[in-house]
């Protein structure tokens, strides 16, 4: 399932956006010029990760510094924690991620 998040122009380079989906925190974020789509919520400490920051390959929460990989969603600095993620593009002017279950 395709859920639109937020327009091409307001996702401008290492911005990152939050939306709730159907109950569920989602965000996207541009780095490198690719647009990459994730859980919005650090589960440290249920922080909101669209308030943190892209470091490297990730997003960094800025309460306690937990950096998650865009590639897989673990955290660098404890490998058993990690975040959702999800597939995230352009499709008509819309920055969208596919929400549907991994098969």
């Amino acid at each position: 399932m395709l859920s639109r998040i937020c327009r091409v122009e307001e996702l401008p380079e290492g911005a990152v956006r939050r939306e709730v989906v159907e109950g569920r925190h989602i965000a996207v974020a541009r780095h490198r010029g690719a647009v990459h789509g994730f859980g919005a919520i650090c589960p440290h400490q249920r922080q909101d990760l669209s308030e943190g920051f892209i470091a490297d390959d990730g997003i960094t929460c800025d309460s306690h510094l937990w950096h998650f990989r865009f590639s897989d969603g673990k955290c660098a600095l404890i490998p058993e924690a990690s975040i959702p993620i999800f597939p995230a593009r352009e499709v008509d002017g819309w920055v969208v991620v596919d929400l549907s279950p991994a098969s």
